[in-house]
C-alpha cells in the first residue's frame, strides 16, 4: 500500500489523491479521496496542498465538489446558507435538511419557538413553520412586533419589545425615548435608571 501520509488540523502532509479524515489536532493517516469527505474537509489535487470542499481530482486541480458546495473554477465555493446543492452562490436547486424552499431562499423550517433560537435575527412563525427574520436592529424576537433583545449600544430595547437608539449619557430618573434622555414619568416605553 503506498504511503498516503499524515495530517492533523495543524499539518498538511496528504499525497494527491488523498484528504484528511480529521479536524483534531491528533495526527492521522491521509485516506483516498471519496464521497465520504464532509464539509471543511477536502481532496489534495497536490501533494500538501487542501483544496478544501473538493472531492475528486484531475490533473492537479479539483474536478468534483462535495454536496453543499459547487465548482468556482478549480475551486470549491459552499453555497449559501441552507443550501444544500447548487450551481453557483446565488443559484441553489435544492435546500439542506431541516430547510425549504420559498421564492428562490432556503429558509429553516420550525415547529417550536426554540427551533430558531440558534440563528440570530430570526423568530419561528408557528403559522407558516418557518424562521422569519426580526425586525431590522433586533438581534433576538419571539415575533415579528416583538423585539428581546436589540442591538447592544446603538439601539435600546423598549417595554413594548421595540428598538430605539440608544442614548449615550443617562441621568438618574432620566429614560431613553428614540435616542434622547427623557425625565421619567408614567407611560414611558423603556426603563427608568435610577
Amino acid at each position: 500500500m503506498p504511503d498516503a501520509g499524515t495530517c492533523s488540523r495543524s499539518s498538511t502532509g496528504c499525497k494527491a489523491g488523498y484528504y484528511c479524515p480529521t479536524v483534531e489536532y491528533t495526527e492521522v493517516s491521509c485516506i483516498a479521496c471519496s464521497d465520504d469527505i464532509k464539509l471543511g474537509q477536502g481532496c489534495y489535487c497536490v501533494s500538501n496542498t487542501v483544496n478544501t470542499h473538493c472531492r475528486e481530482c484531475t490533473n492537479g486541480k479539483c474536478s468534483k465538489c462535495i454536496t453543499g458546495s459547487f465548482q468556482n473554477g478549480d475551486r470549491c465555493t459552499i453555497c449559501s446558507k441552507g443550501c444544500g446543492k447548487c450551481k453557483s452562490s446565488d443559484k441553489c436547486e435544492a435546500c439542506a435538511e431541516g430547510y425549504t424552499m420559498e421564492k428562490n431562499i432556503c429558509v429553516r423550517v420550525c415547529n417550536s419557538l426554540q427551533d430558531c433560537e440558534q440563528e440570530r435575527m430570526t423568530f419561528c412563525n408557528l403559522s407558516a413553520n418557518r424562521c422569519e427574520p426580526c425586525e431590522s436592529n433586533c438581534l433576538f424576537c419571539s415575533s415579528k412586533t416583538v423585539c428581546n433583545f436589540c442591538t447592544p449600544g446603538a439601539y435600546t430595547t423598549t417595554i413594548d419589545g421595540k428598538c430605539t437608539a440608544s442614548c449615550n449619557s443617562l441621568q438618574d430618573g432620566q429614560y431613553c425615548k428614540n435616542g434622547v434622555p427623557t425625565s421619567c414619568a408614567e407611560g414611558l416605553d423603556s426603563v427608568c435608571r435610577c
